[in-house]
């Protein structure tokens, strides 16, 4: 909060950490109008941060979620007022910013957003405080820097949006779509200001050139950061990582048959989610439930409905094929519980299931009861 509030000097010496903008306690309308009055200038909003209410923490969640989308999307959302008429639209006009002690949830909210993590020893706070004593000054460097844009306004318009699609085009295989852009343009925008920096005689030719690399090799790595945390929230993923914490804490079971082993515990007391036959599980509708009632225990809420999360399961590639070779969504499987009786399953490769627990340094045997011999089917 500190640093973010001398970034905000820039626009008036007057902000420090205890005088921000905007906070996340504020409702969620609120904050959608202070994005439209924020015109051209970042709305830097504060506190973002993990609540034990459950009830609190889904309506700070929801209001992130809300705020985030606009601003990613520049969309506001249209309303209509108690006579069926269009409410005017609050349309995101600036950068939002963001301070946190938790990231935001779901791979929608986190695809808009770039990500940095301020550790330890990241920020010295000597140097800190250098910067905090020259608040006032900040305000007229980047006074001279508007005036500046402004000459050169009819040029630059065009320039820089040929120069976001260049640099963009270097990164379109770095993890979600929406990540080249933000990229792009943020690096964009650091060159512009080193170019006005060495118009001044701030810096030099080869300076400005540094900077910019280091710029460039920045964001780099925070895209790649942001990647990395958009794949692991991917819904598919975390939806088998939640079925092997459950089958390794014997919560659930997936029977075994066909010689093989019932997955998690065999007993009556453990709920069951499906079966398996040694090379295929087939989940019934009461995996879905059961992920989402362990997803709200953590205070959370699980980022997709059924019918989604099959689609994403499919897309992942995580779905068995049939004997057809398709590996369609929902399958008719003869259920071992109810003889004679066909339900809808979605088919997994119990591969699959091993190679995720293997991602998360689980062995296969731990989702077996131990002391057990068998072995299951090849």
């Amino acid at each position: 909060s500190s640093l973010s509030a001398v970034m905000l000097n820039h626009f008036g010496p007057d902000f420090t950490e205890f005088n921000l903008p905007a906070g996340w306690d504020s409702t969620a309308n609120s904050l959608e109008k202070l994005c439209f009055h924020a015109k051209d200038v970042p709305l830097l909003i504060d506190d973002f941060r993990p609540l034990t209410n459950r009830y609190e923490a889904q309506k700070l969640q929801d209001a992130a979620s809300k705020v985030i989308r606009a601003a990613g999307n520049r969309q506001g959302r249209s309303r209509l007022d108690s006579e069926s008429d269009f409410r005017r639209v609050f349309s995101p006009r600036g950068v939002v910013m963001a301070t946190a002690e938790r990231g935001a949830l779901g791979t929608s909210t986190n695809a808009r957003l770039l990500t940095i993590d301020v550790n330890p020893g990241d920020i010295t706070p000597a140097r800190l405080g250098e910067a905090q004593g020259r608040r006032w000054m900040y305000s007229y460097a980047m006074a001279g820097y508007i005036r500046w844009v402004g000459r050169n306004y009819d040029h630059l318009v065009g320039e820089l949006q040929k120069a976001v699609t260049n640099v963009r085009a270097l990164q379109n295989g770095n993890g979600h779509k929406r990540l080249p852009g933000a990229m792009a343009a943020l690096y964009t925008a650091f060159n512009l200001a080193m170019t006005y920096a060495q118009e001044i005689g701030a810096i030099s030719t080869g300076e400005a050139a540094e900077r910019a690399e280091r710029c460039y090799n920045a964001l780099q790595q925070i895209a790649s950061d942001q990647a990395e945390l958009i794949a692991s929230q991917d819904p598919a993923l975390q939806f088998l990582q939640v079925i092997v914490s459950l089958l390794r804490s014997r919560q659930v079971q997936i029977e075994g048959t066909k010689l093989a082993r019932t997955l998690g515990d065999d007993t009556s007391g453990a709920e069951r989610i499906g079966w398996h036959d040694g090379q295929t599980i087939y989940l019934l509708q009461t995996a879905y439930n059961r992920v989402a009632r362990f997803v709200s225990g953590q205070g959370e809420m699980f980022p997709s409905d059924e019918r989604t999360l099959s689609k994403e399961l499919q897309r992942r590639g995580y779905l068995a094929p049939n004997s057809q070779g398709d590996n369609r969504i929902k399958v008719q499987r003869f259920d071992p519980a109810t003889p004679g009786q066909r339900t809808r399953t979605i088919a997994i490769r119990l591969q699959t299931l091993f190679d995720i627990a293997a991602e998360q340094q689980i062995e296969p045997s731990d989702l077996y009861l131990p002391g057990r011999q068998d072995t299951p089917q090849e």
